[in-house]
C-alpha cells in the first residue's frame, strides 16, 4: 500500500484509509481526502457517508453527488434515497428515479429491487386507470 500511496494511486490511498477507519477515524479521513484529490470515486462516496453520519449533511451530499455523477452505483442509490427523503435542497422526483435507474443498470442489488418495486407500483396505477376508463364507457 505504502508504495502505491507514494505513487499517488487514488485507489490504494482509499483502501489504506478504509483500513485505518476502524482504528483511527481522523487519520483515515486524511487518506480519504488525499484519495479524493486523485479523483477516487469510492473515496468520495465513503467520505460523503462519513460526513452524513456525522450530521454534516450539506457537505456530505456534495461528495455523494460527485461520486454519483461519476457513476458509483452505491452513491447513485444513496443520492436517490436522499432525493426521495427530501434531504437535497433541489429535490426533483424525476432526478431521483433517474439515479435509481442508473444504479439498477449498474447491477446494484438494492437499486434493482427498488426499481422493480417502483415499476410494479406504476403498473398497478396504470391498470387502475384503464379499469376506471373502461367503467366510464
Amino acid at each position: 500500500f505504502l508504495e502505491s500511496i507514494e505513487e499517488k494511486n487514488g485507489e490504494a490511498i482509499y483502501e489504506y484509509g478504509k483500513i485505518l477507519y476502524k482504528d483511527d477515524k481522523d487519520e483515515a479521513i486524511k487518506y480519504l481526502k488525499m484519495a479524493i484529490k486523485h479523483d477516487c470515486i469510492k473515496a468520495m462516496h465513503k467520505y460523503g457517508r462519513i460526513l452524513f453520519d456525522d450530521e454534516l449533511k450539506e457537505e456530505s451530499i456534495e461528495y455523494i453527488k460527485k461520486a454519483a455523477d461519476k457513476g458509483n452505483s452505491k452513491a447513485l442509490y444513496l443520492y436517490y434515497t436522499l432525493l426521495e427523503k427530501g434531504e437535497v435542497k433541489h429535490n426533483d422526483k424525476n432526478e431521483a428515479i433517474k439515479h435509481l435507474e442508473k444504479a439498477a443498470n449498474k447491477g446494484y442489488t438494492k437499486a434493482i429491487y427498488e426499481f422493480v418495486y417502483k415499476l410494479s407500483k406504476i403498473e398497478e396505477r396504470i391498470k387502475k386507470i384503464i379499469k376506471i376508463k373502461e367503467w366510464q364507457r
